[in-house]
């Protein structure tokens, strides 16, 4: 059930992915709020209310593959979170002033006001040819990115992207 609500109503999550860890992450929460009780069995909720307490912090919870987008409506803030390894995708647009994300990349097409604006990424077709795949930051259309894996990032006025995770060197 998307999107969803935290218990204080302050956050709303649309989540794609699976946490493979949610139940161990639930038995924390449940132990720093003895009075807290969950509505459902879904890992989105867990994460959800582990974002609540722990903010960016959660990431380090969190063990699974996933494009998470929270909204404080409080804040007026977007975070968007993307796994470690980049297993789910997550894409958005940004032109300064309209800011757009989804796990498609057809999602963008379905918006008039972006899919005049989008032009090919002739750089990416060389990519794909040549690597049999596209490599972030890079999309087919020039406009549109890829999140990187392994980073959040935090939408007001400006996006700032930050990496929580780097494989060992």
């Amino acid at each position: 059930n998307q999107p969803m609500f935290s218990a204080d109503q302050r956050y709303v999550i649309v989540f794609n992915g699976e946490i493979y860890n949610f139940q161990e992450i639930r038995k924390k929460i449940m132990a720093f709020n003895k009075n807290f009780s969950f509505k459902t069995t879904s890992d989105t909720e867990v994460l959800l209310e582990a974002f609540s307490l722990w903010k960016e912090d959660f990431l380090n919870e969190a063990n699974g593959m996933f494009s998470i987008a929270i909204y404080d409506q409080q804040d007026k803030q977007l975070y968007l979170f993307r796994d470690r390894l980049g297993k789910k995708p997550l894409y958005y647009y940004w032109d300064g002033d309209c800011f757009v994300f989804s796990s498609e990349l057809k999602s963008f097409l379905q918006l008039e006001k972006i899919s005049k604006r989008l032009t090919l990424n002739r750089q990416a077709i060389y990519y794909f040819l040549y690597l049999g795949y596209i490599p972030e930051p890079d999309s087919i259309f020039s406009e549109i990115k890829k999140f990187p894996a392994g980073c959040y990032g935090m939408v007001k006025n400006q996006l700032i992207i930050r990496p929580y995770w780097k494989p060992e060197e």
